[in-house]
């Protein structure tokens, strides 16, 4: 991921070039899952405005439900989120893609929800900020047919409550 802040004046258009050597035998060079996201909108604005926000920086191992240290970014902006504007609530929802059997994505949805409750509290956040729930692969918001599909049903969501 590439992520450019502050540059003045705003981009509005950009290009990328590349060389492949491997062209020239039918082999090209590929880049794909381009995203210009609008940005700028802070975690609190979100919440206000939808009720939830969708994590995609939260990463797990295949098939289990230990938080990868990769995905400390995301939490550490959670927190702060949380610590700036106690009086928050929110219902944490895990979703796997449809990979595996049912009962055990069922499963392991809620146990994910649950290990990102338990990251957020060994940070300082009050448990009872907090409720889980797991979803497995029941609420998908992408087609499980591709990768890129794959990897956006997978993901945990933070719906405000109360």
């Amino acid at each position: 991921m590439l992520t450019i802040l502050n540059v003045t004046p705003k981009p509005e258009r950009f290009s990328i070039e590349g060389l492949s050597h491997a062209a020239k035998k039918g082999k090209p060079a590929m880049i794909k899952n381009i995203r210009v996201a609008e940005g700028g909108v802070k975690l609190y604005d979100r919440v206000i405005a939808d009720g939830k926000f969708v994590t995609r920086g939260m990463y797990f191992e295949s098939g289990k439900a230990m938080v990868k240290p990769e995905s400390h970014g995301v939490l550490n902006e959670i927190a702060a989120m949380m610590q700036e504007h106690p009086e928050l609530r929110f219902r944490i929802e895990g979703h796997t893609d449809s990979d595996g059997d049912d009962a055990f994505n069922l499963t392991l949805s809620q146990q994910r929800a649950e290990a990102v409750k338990h990251e957020l509290v060994n940070m300082g956040i009050a448990g009872a900020q907090f409720e889980t729930d797991g979803f497995g692969e029941s609420k998908p918001v992408d087609s499980n047919t591709t990768p890129e599909g794959k990897a956006n049903n997978r993901r945990v969501e933070f719906v405000k409550v109360g």
